[in-house]
C-alpha cells in the first residue's frame, strides 16, 4: 500500500480544510512532521487510518473527531488515496454529525456516517456504505486498524510495550498479524475428537455394565422360577467373577429344565380351548332365544300404536304449511309500525328548522331547496364582515407579539456587553501567568535528559564497584580451582597402570606390551581412583572462573571508558547529581502541568468569547430586525381598520364582544344546517317505510292463497309451538326406527332351530372357567422362564456383551491417544507451549532476525534480539518471549534491563523489524507498505544513537519506502527535510498545516 494524498475538512484540530501530497514527500527523504505540542501532527495519521477502517488508532473516540472550532455549517470528512499493487484507489468518509440547517436560524441537523471506496482507473464504485467501505478496505491494505497502527503507523510508546511484554501479553498482537485461525481450528478439532472419544468410551463401558447386569438378573431369575440351584449366580461376589462362557453354559442346563414345564402347559391349553368353545356355543343359542323373546313383544306394541302415529304426522303438515302466512303478517305489522314513526319524524324535524330560522334572522322556506340557498347567502355575508375583523386582531397581535421580543432582546444584548469585558480581564491574567510559566516549562526536556544521563553514569559507577568485587571473587575462584585440577591430573596419571591392569583378561595380549601373560600385575591404592569425568568437571570449575574475570574485565573496560574522568569520583556524588536533575524535572514538570491547564483553560475561554461575540452581533442584528417588523406591523394595522367600515367604530367600543356577536351567528347559521340535514334525511325515510308497507300487504296476500286457509285466523290455529312439535317429531322418528329394527331381525330368529324353553349352560360356564385359569397359570410361568431365556440368547445381552468386550480395546486406545495430543496443541504438555503459539514462534523467529538487522545498525553491532522458549514464568505459556543478546558480554537479558534509549532502539527496530516480515507474506497478509511513520520518542537517544537511529530510517528509505517523523527533537529537525509543518491559527481556534516543497520555505 502506497499513500498518494490525503483531504480533511473539520477533523479534529483542523477547523478548515486541508491538503497532504504524499507523492510530493515521497522524493524529500525521511523528513519529519513537526508542530507545536498538542497542534495535530498525530492527527494528520488518524485521519489517514479514520478514511480507510472507520476508526481512530489507539484510545481516542471516533465519535468526537469533528473539529470543535469548524464553522456549524462545515461537514466534518476525510479524502485519501492510495496505491495497491499499481491501482490508485479513493476512499471518501464522513462521521455521523450535526450539521446547520440550510435555512439561516434552523435547528442542528443530524447526519448520518457515510463512506464509499472508488477504484479511480475506471471509476467504480467497490463499495458504499460505511461497515462495507472498511471491510473492502482491510482486503485491500491487508490489515485491519489495530494491525495498520502497528505496522505502518508507529504510535508513541507502544512498540515499547510489545518489546517488554511476557507471551501471554504479546501473543493477541501476534495472532492479529499472522492468521492462526487454521490451528486454533485444528486445536479445537482435536479437543472435540478427543471428547467424543472419552464419550464413546464410558457409553462402551456403561452399556457393557447394563448387558452383564441384565444377563445375570434374568439367569438369577429364570432359576428361580425352575426352582433350579445355580452356584454361578447365587449371589453378587460370585456372579462378578463369572466368565461370559460358564454363564452361557448354565443358560443352556436352564432350558433344559423349562422342557417338562412347556409341555404340561401345552396339554392344559389344548383342554381349556376345548371348553371355551363349547361354553361360546351355549352363550349363542340363549342368546338368540332372548333377542327372538324380545322381538315378539316389541312387534305387538307398534301394531297397537299406528293410529295415534298416523294423527300426529297430520298435525305436524298442517302446522308446515302455516307458518310461511305468519311469518308474512309479523312483517305487516313491523312495517305498519316503521311507517307510522318515519311521519312522526317528518313533522318534528320541520318544526326544529322553523324554530331554528327564527333563531338566526333567515326565512323558512316550506321547499327544502330554497332553504339551502337562503343559508348559504347568510353565511356569504357573515364570513365577509368576519374576515375583516380578523386581519384587525391579528395585525394588533402581531405588533403586540414583535414589541415584547425587542424589549427581551435589547436586554439581553446588554448583559452580553458585561461578560464579554469579564472575560477579557480574565484572559489578560491568565496569558500573563502562561509567560511566567514559559521559561521553566522549556526546559523540562533539557532535565530529563539530564536525570538519564546522570541515572547511567550513577549506574555505571556503582557497576564498576559489583565488577570489582566479582572479579577479585572469581580469581580466588581460579586459584582453588587450578590447584584442585592439578592434584586431580598428577591422581589420574598415577592410577593410569592399575586402571589399565584392571581391564586385563588371561590369554589375551596386554594392550601396551602384547604379552598374554600377566604374572605382576600393578594394584591400585586404597584412595578412590579418578575417573574422566572428574577431570572434566574440574576443567569446567577453571573455565568458568576465567569465563567470568574475561567477561568482568571487558564490562570494566566499558563502564570506565563511559565514565572518562570521573572514574575515580565517588558514588555519593552522582547520587547528588541524580537528586538534583530529578528536583529539576519535578519543578519543570509542575510547570508544565499549569501551563496546559492554563493553555487549555485560555482557549476554551477564548472559544467561550468568540461565541458570546458571535451571539452580540447576531442581537444587534434581530434588535435592528424586529424594529423594521414593528413600524411594517403598525402600517398593516391602519390597512386592515380601513377594510372594517362601519364595524370600525363598533370594534373600538366592543372589542373581543363584538367577536363574540359573529361566533353567535355563526352558530344560529349551523343550527339551521344542522335541523335541514334531519328533516331530509327524515322526509327520505319516510318514503322508504311507505314502499315497504305496501310490499308487505301483497306478500301477506300471496302466501294465505298458497296455504290453502280459507283465512289468517284459520292459519295461525294450525301452528304449533316449537315444545309440542318437537315432542311430534320425535314420536314419530322412534315409531319408524323401532318398526324398522324389527322387520330386519326377527324373521331371521324365527327361522332358527331353538328351544320352546331357555337352556341353562351354568355348569358349561363353571368347567371353562376352571380350565382357563390352570392353562393360564401355567403358561404365565413359562412365559416368563422363556422371556428370562430369550433376553440371554444369541441375539440379546450375551451376543451384545462378547461384541463390545472384543472392540473396547480399540477405542480405548484411541481415547487415550486424542486425549494426549488434544493437552499437547492446547498448551497443557510438559513445555507449555500450544500449537498456535509454537507457528506464532516461527513468525516471531522471522521478526526477531529483521529487527536484529536494524538493531545491529543503530548498536554498532552490539545488541541483536533472539526469541527464547525459557519464560521463566513458573507454569505459565511460554514460547513467545524476547530476550537481548549482548555483543560485548556474550550474555542474553531481558529487554526490560537495557536504559531507556537502548529500549527505544530496540522497540523501533523492533517495529520495523515486524513490518518487514508482514510485507513478506507467509502467514501475514504479505501485501508490500510502501510508507512508514514514527510518532516521537527518539528525545531519549543520545547523540551519538540519535545519528545511528536516523541513519536505519535512511536505510529503510532506500528501499523504497517513504518514512515521515513526528518529532520535537532540534537535532532531527536539523539533519532531515522539513515534511509537514502545524501551525496554530493566529486566533487560537485550531490548527493548519503546510507540506509543499515551496510553502516551507
Amino acid at each position: 500500500m502506497k499513500p498518494l494524498s490525503l483531504t480533511l475538512t473539520a477533523f479534529g484540530s483542523y477547523p478548515g480544510t486541508e491538503d497532504v501530497d504524499f507523492s510530493a514527500l515521497s522524493g524529500l527523504g525521511v523528513y519529519v512532521v513537526t508542530g507545536p505540542t498538542g497542534s495535530g501532527k498525530t492527527t494528520v495519521f488518524d485521519a489517514m487510518a479514520y478514511a480507510l477502517f472507520g476508526k481512530v488508532p489507539g484510545v481516542r473516540e471516533t465519535g468526537d473527531i469533528r473539529s470543535h472550532h469548524a464553522d456549524p455549517s462545515q461537514t466534518c470528512s476525510v479524502t485519501f488515496r492510495f496505491e495497491v499493487d499499481g491501482v490508485a484507489y479513493r476512499v471518501e468518509r464522513s462521521p455521523e454529525q450535526f450539521r446547520a440547517g440550510k435555512r439561516q436560524g434552523s435547528e442542528l441537523v443530524k447526519q448520518p456516517a457515510k463512506a464509499v471506496l472508488i477504484r479511480e482507473s475506471d471509476n467504480v464504485t467497490v463499495a458504499s456504505k460505511a461497515t462495507t467501505a472498511a471491510e473492502a478496505c482491510v482486503g485491500l491494505v491487508g490489515l485491519n486498524a489495530e494491525q495498520f497502527e502497528r505496522v505502518v503507523l508507529l504510535p508513541q510508546g507502544r512498540f515499547q510495550q510489545f518489546l517488554l511484554a511476557d507471551t501471554k501479553e504479546r501473543q493477541p498482537l501476534l495472532r492479529q498479524l499472522f492468521d492462526t485461525t487454521r490451528w486454533l481450528a485444528v486445536t479445537e478439532r482435536l479437543k472435540t475428537r478427543a471428547s467424543v472419544a472419552k464419550a464413546e468410551v464410558a457409553a462402551i463401558e456403561a452399556e457393557l455394565g447394563n448387558h452383564r447386569h441384565s444377563l445375570i438378573g434374568n439367569l438369577r431369575q429364570a432359576a428361580e422360577y425352575l426352582d433350579h440351584e445355580a452356584p454361578l449366580i447365587a449371589d453378587d461376589e460370585a456372579a462378578a467373577v463369572a466368565t461370559l462362557d460358564s454363564l452361557e453354559e448354565l443358560r443352556a442346563e436352564l432350558d433344559i429344565a423349562a422342557a417338562d414345564q412347556r409341555s404340561t402347559a401345552q396339554l392344559a391349553a389344548e383342554a381349556s380351548r376345548i371348553a371355551s368353545e363349547l361354553e361360546a356355543k351355549a352363550e349363542r343359542v340363549v342368546a338368540d332365544w332372548t333377542s327372538r323373546r324380545e322381538l315378539r313383544a316389541e312387534a305387538v306394541a307398534l301394531e297397537e300404536q299406528t293410529a295415534a302415529i298416523e294423527r300426529s304426522r297430520g298435525r305436524l303438515d298442517a302446522d308446515t304449511a302455516a307458518r310461511p302466512v305468519v311469518i308474512a303478517a309479523n312483517a305487516l305489522r313491523v312495517a305498519t309500525e316503521a311507517a307510522e314513526v318515519a311521519a312522526e319524524a317528518r313533522e318534528i324535524t320541520r318544526q326544529a328548522v322553523v324554530e331554528a330560522c327564527g333563531a338566526a334572522g333567515v326565512v323558512a322556506h316550506e321547499g327544502l331547496e330554497p332553504l339551502v340557498t337562503a343559508i348559504a347567502d347568510a353565511r356569504s355575508a357573515l364570513a365577509a364582515e368576519r374576515l375583516a375583523l380578523d386581519a384587525v386582531v391579528d395585525a394588533s397581535t402581531k405588533l403586540q407579539g414583535i414589541a415584547s421580543s425587542l424589549d427581551a432582546i435589547t436586554v439581553d444584548r446588554t448583559a452580553l456587553t458585561a461578560r464579554l469585558e469579564e472575560i477579557d480581564l480574565d484572559l489578560e491574567v491568565r496569558s500573563a501567568r502562561l509567560d511566567e510559566l514559559a521559561s521553566v516549562a522549556d526546559q523540562l526536556a533539557a532535565h530529563q535528559l539530564a536525570v538519564t544521563t546522570a541515572s547511567d553514569r550513577r549506574d555505571a559507577a556503582t557497576r564498576i564497584a559489583e565488577l570489582d568485587i566479582t572479579k577479585d571473587e572469581a580469581s580466588e575462584e581460579l586459584v582453588a580451582a587450578t590447584m584442585q585440577q592439578q592434584e586431580l591430573i598428577a591422581r589420574f596419571i598415577a592410577d593410569a597402570a592399575p586402571r589399565l591392569a584392571a581391564q586385563l583378561t588371561a590369554e589375551q595380549p596386554c594392550p601396551v606390551c602384547g604379552a598374554t601373560e600377566h604374572p605382576h600385575p600393578a594394584t591400585a591404592d586404597t584412595g578412590a581412583p579418578v575417573d574422566a569425568a572428574e577431570l572434566d568437571r574440574a576443567a569446567g570449575l577453571v573455565s568458568g572462573a576465567v569465563a567470568v574475570i574475561e567477561a568482568a574485565d571487558t564490562e570494566l573496560t566499558l563502564r570506565r571508558a563511559s565514565l572518562g574522568h570521573d572514574v575515580d569520583l565517588p558514588i555519593d556524588h552522582f547520587e547528588q547529581l541524580v537528586s538534583a536533575a530529578k528536583a529539576a524535572v519535578v519543578q519543570a514538570s509542575a510547570a508544565v502541568e499549569e501551563r496546559t491547564g492554563l493553555t487549555s483553560a485560555v482557549v476554551a475561554i477564548s472559544e467561550d468569547r468568540e461565541r458570546l461575540a458571535s451571539r452580540a452581533s447576531e442581537l444587534d442584528l434581530e434588535i435592528a430586525r424586529l424594529g423594521a417588523a414593528r413600524s411594517a406591523a403598525a402600517d398593516e394595522v391602519d390597512t386592515a381598520r380601513g377594510s372594517l367600515g362601519e364595524l370600525v367604530e363598533r370594534f373600538d367600543t366592543e372589542g373581543a364582544a363584538l367577536v363574540e356577536v359573529f361566533d353567535r351567528r355563526a352558530q344560529a347559521l349551523g343550527q339551521i344546517e344542522t335541523a335541514a340535514t334531519a328533516w331530509s334525511a327524515a322526509l327520505s325515510t319516510h318514503e322508504g317505510t311507505c314502499g315497504a308497507l305496501r310490499g308487505a300487504e301483497d306478500l301477506l296476500t300471496d302466501a294465505v292463497v298458497t296455504s290453502g286457509f280459507a283465512d289468517l285466523s284459520e292459519a295461525r290455529a294450525a301452528v304449533l309451538d316449537p315444545t309440542e312439535r318437537n315432542s311430534l317429531e320425535a314420536e314419530v322418528a322412534t315409531h319408524e326406527s323401532v318398526r324398522a329394527r324389527v322387520e330386519a331381525r326377527l324373521p331371521e330368529l324365527e327361522a332358527l332351530d331353538l328351544p320352546v324353553d331357555c337352556p341353562d349352560i351354568t355348569a358349561l360356564q363353571a368347567d371353562a372357567i376352571t380350565k382357563r385359569s390352570a392353562a393360564s397359570e401355567l403358561a404365565s410361568g413359562v412365559s416368563r422362564i422363556d422371556e428370562r431365556l430369550g433376553e440371554v440368547g444369541a441375539l440379546n445381552d450375551l451376543t451384545a456383551a462378547r461384541a463390545i468386550t472384543e472392540t473396547a480395546a480399540a477405542a480405548f486406545e484411541r481415547s487415550d491417544q486424542l486425549t494426549s495430543l488434544s493437552h499437547t496443541c492446547n498448551g497443557q504438555g510438559p513445555r507449555k507451549v500450544s500449537l498456535e503459539t509454537w507457528v506464532l514462534a516461527g513468525e516471531l523467529d522471522r521478526v526477531a532476525l529483521a529487527a536484529s538487522i536494524h538493531l545491529e545498525r543503530m548498536t554498532a553491532g552490539r545488541y541483536r534480539l533472539e526469541r527464547t522458549d525459557a519464560a521463566d514464568h513458573g507454569g505459565a505459556q511460554a514460547g513467545l518471549d524476547l530476550r537481548v543478546r549482548d555483543a560485548h558480554t556474550g550474555i542474553s537479558r531481558r529487554p526490560g534491563s537495557l536504559s531507556g534509549g537502548e529500549q527505544f532502539q530496540a522497540s523501533l527496530a523492533l517495529a520495523l523489524g515486524l513490518a518487514d516480515v508482514v510485507s513478506q507474506g507467509g502467514s501475514a497478509s504479505g501485501r508490500v507498505f510502501e510508507a512508514l511513520f514514527v510518532d516521537e520518542g527518539f528525545g531519549s537517544l543520545d547523540p551519538e544513537s540519535l545519528d545511528k537511529a536516523v541513519d536505519a530510517l535512511h536505510q529503510i528509505h532506500d528501499t523504497g519506502r517513504i518514512v515521515g517523523v513526528i518529532t520535537h527533537v532540534e537535532a532531527m529537525k536539523e539533519d532531515l527535510r522539513l515534511g509537514i509543518r502545524v501551525d496554530r491559527l493566529p486566533d487560537g481556534n485550531g490548527s493548519t498545516l503546510r507540506c509543499h516543497p515551496a510553502d516551507l520555505t
